[in-house]
């Protein structure tokens, strides 16, 4: 069987297992002998692997649908909606899905194409009010529709009108004098056509178009182009109050034990902002590659064929519209809103694909996606294995304390209760800290480490930050 590919776009300090029942779940694993796992199925193999990673991250819900052949082989849903009501997830629980919300978008666009609402080879000024100066309207002409949904356009990443602080939900709408205005004051980032860039702030734009080719809402065009197609009940890019009451509690990555709240995205929706839960996205998944079968056998063309016309990102990755394709034949995207996540991928060759969503992102949801690909495509991969962690008696925690520079960027680590927390300057903490051992704390989220030298009376005397193998000596200030 030829290997599935792996697509994720998820990066980014968690928790210490130190209760009992985290003790016989450890234990439980560890006397779980490689024959056993040899002998599960591809489904009971994946469901462990997700049960171990769950665990060691602290996840307060994921669900996960396993395609084959045309159906859902299995939805896999561990965690709860909320951490205080504990009711358990399932397929049917909504979650957020950021940027996997650009792939809906392109779906739409190629709807309008079909009808004759849309020409991608135009210029978006012909779809744009006529307010812009002189000035921003011949740096808006050199704009091509199908820029923005190739990430071809030179639009910056990210909005120059609208700051978020820090890791803080998006709780204010972006208003469509916003996005005008960050039209009109913008500076491209590079020629449209010349490069392909990622940026968030395109898709936003693509929404505008198609709002302004068709006369309808986003919200009105997600439910009248995929949703009443697919018969999806719990997809929108804004909930009703039935749909309310299904939606999970998302919680801050940097520490799991913080709720935070959905993305309010206004007019950047389209890049990023609709819901939906894993029964749906199956739908949509299964209706995809079917039709993506049917257009690698005879080029049949369907709105859902995002990668007729794609660019290059890498040597080995392409985007077409609002879609990623591998040079080994598999398509996906992914989606982070610092809180909700989502991961989705397919091969069509193989007839089989998975989809992830959850309440809390971060890194682990790579090494579960590569677990998940690995065995779906018939790849040596071992189980995933507990981190193993130290427990540090409290009144030794004071020792590690302090502030610690490391050039202009300040880290103050905190005792809080039973443990430590970590307040970097650039992420506006609190980060929860592991002990990998008494001198040397991390965190699971983003996989930053601190290093220390103790002297003989306990004192720091030289304290590293870790990342990615390398060591920087930090100067302790107090």
């Amino acid at each position: 069987m030829k290997k599935l590919l792996l697509i994720t776009f998820m990066a980014l300090f968690a928790l210490v297992m130190t209760s009992n029942a985290q003790q016989k779940f450890v234990d439980s694993v560890q006397k779980t002998t490689t024959k056993t796992y040899e002998n599960l199925s591809d489904v009971e193999w994946i469901e462990m692997a997700t049960e171990i990673i769950v665990k060691d991250n602290n996840i307060p819900a994921v669900t996960i649908a396993i395609i084959k052949d045309g159906k859902v082989a299995k939805y896999i849903n561990k965690g709860v909606l909320n951490r205080k009501t504990k009711k358990p997830v399932d397929e049917n629980t909504i979650f957020q899905i950021g940027s996997l919300t650009k792939s809906f978008t392109g779906i739409i666009a190629n709807n309008l194409i079909k009808e004759g609402k849309l020409d991608v080879e135009a210029s978006i000024t012909n779809y744009l009010p006529d307010a812009f100066s002189p000035k921003a309207k011949v740096k808006l002409s050199a704009i091509k529709v199908k820029n923005l949904l190739q990430h071809q356009s030179g639009i910056p990443r990210d909005s120059k009108v609208y700051h978020r602080f820090g890791n803080d939900p998006m709780i204010c709408c972006y208003t469509e004098e916003d996005l005008l205005t960050d039209l009109e004051v913008m500076k491209l980032d590079f020629k449209p056509g010349e490069k392909t860039i990622y940026s968030n702030m395109g898709f936003a734009v693509a929404g505008y178009v198609l709002e302004r080719a068709s006369g309808k809402s986003y919200q009105e065009l997600v439910q009248m182009y995929v949703a009443d197609k697919l018969n999806l009940s719990n997809t929108a890019a804004q909930l009703n109050e039935r749909q309310k009451t299904l939606l999970a509690t998302p919680y801050r990555k940097e520490n799991r034990i913080f709720e935070t709240k959905p993305f309010v995205m206004g007019k950047m929706t389209p890049g990023g902002g609709i819901y939906s839960s894993a029964s749906d996205l199956a739908k949509v998944m299964i209706n995809q590659m079917s039709d993506y079968r049917g257009y690698l056998k005879n080029k049949k063309e369907t709105p859902f064929i995002l990668t007729k016309d794609t660019k290059p990102m890498s040597q080995r990755v392409s985007y077409g519209y609002g879609l990623f394709k591998t040079a080994e034949g598999g398509y996906g995207h992914g989606g982070d809103v610092d809180g909700f996540a989502s991961a989705y991928t397919f091969t069509p060759s193989q007839n089989i694909g998975f989809l992830m969503l959850t309440s809390s992102g971060g890194r682990w949801i790579g090494k579960l996606e590569n677990a998940i690909v690995s065995k779906l495509g018939n790849r040596p991969i071992e189980m995933p294995t507990l981190t193993k962690t130290v427990s540090i008696p409290m009144d030794r925690l004071i020792k590690y304390t302090g502030t610690y520079k490391l050039g202009e960027t300040i880290f103050n680590i905190v005792q809080k209760g039973n443990k430590l927390e970590a307040y970097p300057q650039s992420s506006f903490g609190p980060i929860e800290m592991s002990f990998e051992s008494e001198n040397k704390i991390f965190s699971k989220t983003y996989g930053h480490a601190m290093e220390f030298e103790f002297g003989a009376n306990g004192e720091v005397k030289k304290a590293f930050y870790v990342r990615s193998g390398k060591k920087y000596e930090m100067t302790k200030v107090d």
